[in-house]
């Protein structure tokens, strides 16, 4: 499985020209949990943001990601109701509709194959809870809402919920 970790800041290559294009800033997520792009850092004040689909991802390396060209880069306009950036997910706290707390969100996991669908969460539960217990995983629930400032899950979510193994 692929984390968000691994991903956010490398580089992405143009494989036309074997240029720089810039750094993966940030996920894209469409509103049904899906990754819809990556976001590119901005180089130069007062420049639009760029982003690259993830249909036009060749690969995502353990070094860099590859594009087939520069021509596949976009402009991020606002009309970015369709997704948002994965970064705001970051330690969002994740709850039932209970109220239990399950955890906060520390990283977000994805396909080796490059596959769009989120295959779920690693819940931190603070620092030293995390040295003392470990973090836990949490595969994507059926049924999630994206809230300002918690993720709700279901109920039956917390069944799902098992310790990361530290290999």
């Amino acid at each position: 499985m692929l984390h968000s970790q691994q991903i956010i800041g490398l580089p992405v290559l143009d494989i036309e020209t074997g240029k720089e294009c810039g750094h993966c800033n940030d996920i894209l997520i469409s509103r049904n949990w899906s990754a819809a792009g990556i976001l590119l850092d901005v180089k130069r004040w007062f420049a639009s943001p760029r982003f690259v689909g993830w249909e036009d991802i060749i690969s995502v390396g353990d070094d860099a990601i590859t594009i087939p060209s520069v021509a596949v880069l976009q402009e991020l306009d606002k009309k970015a109701e369709d997704w948002f950036e994965l970064k705001s997910l970051h330690g969002r706290e994740m709850f039932t509709i209970h109220g239990h707390r399950i955890g906060a969100i520390e990283n977000v996991y994805f396909p080796e194959n490059m596959g769009r669908n989120i295959l779920g969460f690693e819940l931190t539960d603070g620092f030293l809870t995390d040295i003392q217990e470990g973090r836990h995983w949490i595969p994507l629930p059926d049924k999630i809402t994206l809230g300002e400032d918690a993720v709700i899950v279901p109920v039956s979510a917390e069944q799902l919920i098992e310790k990361i193994v530290a290999t």
